[in-house]
């Protein structure tokens, strides 16, 4: 099957300027030719006119939770399980309709979630796991409650990839293993504490030099990587000392933690997204009221908006995460707005959810940009947003959603 967009205005997020009246040749899921002059179209394409909009890679999303479906974690352990499936449905679904036709999962999701998107159960972006997030007991990623005998244990259902609590080296290692085995793509350690967890603080440190050290070397011996939970500074340090591939959030690091970043190379992934609509919405949908009192004393938006400022600075390669879950999957575009907010141009806000995300995943040879031999993963959004980079916030402005060729939406009347 070949598919060609015409009269596109091209992002390849290799340049830094549009290309304008492109046209594309998809064939069997690969990206085969871009050209600007006319060309005989192949006897049985599908033709699709653009009509000048603009067309980008795919978006990616380095750090989201599809499986967490609901912001009370006592809720979302005791749902009916065919409620919880639905439920992950539609996060990836909406997802995928805003655009993002890859995203890391960060912890909860499994095998089974990823199969059904890949067999057409589910319409959704393309998963990269992290099945378990790893935690010390006690620490961000352990949420069994004090007082409540029904958390202890949680009831596994086969929905969710359920915490790892890891105490020691030789359980991380075990740990990490087990997450392999299940199918992840990356491993999540929690190098601090949080505020989504009942039982610590995000000044806590999370694992032990040791440990963190052999969840990394497992990884690398695996070609994959660890991307961490990091609040405070002193748990940056660690795992930056450690040799994480990613920082994670990163609020209340230091000048010298960007210096050290920068220096050894390892991602940022600042998540804006997800304390902006628990500041506006959180109430709303049922929000802890420990979960409020930690993110409101400790100013968390505020503080991701200069931590991502800091690191900009320091020229740290900045990829893109939203932390997504529940109600606020398909509204990951935001987060390339709040970029900008922090003085990314919005071609590089765009390039951080495109190809550096790409580079973070290992994964440029196939996705990120627009270039001959990749996947046919792009899209198509009415307007500028090299210009207007709001156009993301809303879904609508996505006309069209390609991922490896197939189109998942399409609502340009072509």
């Amino acid at each position: 099957m070949i598919t060609i967009l015409t009269n596109g205005r091209l992002l390849d997020c290799v340049g830094d300027e549009p290309q304008e009246n492109i046209s594309i040749v998809i064939e069997d899921g690969w990206i085969k030719d871009i050209y600007r002059r006319e060309k005989p179209t192949p006897s049985g394409a599908l033709t699709i006119d653009v009509g000048l909009r603009t067309i980008l890679p795919g978006l990616t999303d380095a750090h989201q939770h599809p499986a967490i479906t609901h912001i009370d974690f006592h809720r979302l352990f005791k749902e009916a399980p065919i409620v919880t499936a639905l439920k992950i449905k539609g996060n990836l679904e909406r997802t995928l309709q805003a655009g993002f036709t890859t995203i890391a999962e960060m912890g909860m999701g499994n095998w089974a979630m990823k199969q059904a998107v890949e067999d057409g159960f589910i319409k959704g972006p393309r998963l990269l796991l992290a099945c378990a997030m790893i935690s010390k007991t006690g620490g961000h990623g352990d949420f069994c409650i004090r007082g409540d005998p029904t958390l202890l244990p949680i009831k596994d259902t086969g929905i969710f990839s359920l915490p790892r609590v890891v105490d020691g080296v030789d359980d991380a290692l075990k740990a990490a293993r087990e997450q392999f085995r299940a199918g992840a793509d990356h491993l999540k350690a929690m190098a601090t504490g949080g505020c989504a967890s009942p039982n610590d603080s995000i000044w806590d440190m999370g694992f032990t030099e040791e440990e963190l050290r052999t969840l990394v070397k497992e990884a690398d011996e695996m070609g994959k990587y660890v991307a961490v939970h990091a609040l405070n500074d002193a748990g940056v340090k660690r795992a930056i000392l450690c040799g994480v591939r990613s920082v994670d959030h990163g609020m209340f690091m230091s000048e010298d933690s960007a210096r050290m970043m920068k220096e050894r190379g390892i991602f940022h992934v600042p998540t804006i997204t997800a304390p902006y609509m628990l500041k506006k919405y959180g109430r709303d949908w049922g929000m802890q009221d420990y979960l409020e009192k930690k993110t409101t004393e400790a100013k968390l938006l505020e503080e991701q908006f200069k931590c991502t400022e800091l690191t900009l600075r320091h020229g740290v390669t900045i990829g893109s995460g939203s932390d997504a879950f529940g109600e606020v999957c398909g509204k990951e575009g935001f987060e390339i707005k709040f970029k900008t907010e922090c003085g990314f141009t919005p071609y590089e806000a765009i390039k951080s959810a495109t190809i550096v995300n790409a580079k973070l995943f290992m994964m440029e040879d196939k996705i990120g940009s627009i270039e001959v031999g990749k996947w046919a993963d792009m899209i198509v959004v009415d307007g500028h947003p090299d210009e207007d980079p709001s156009l993301f916030c809303d879904p609508h402005n996505v006309k069209l959603v390609m991922k490896k060729g197939v189109i998942f939406k399409n609502i340009m009347g072509a």
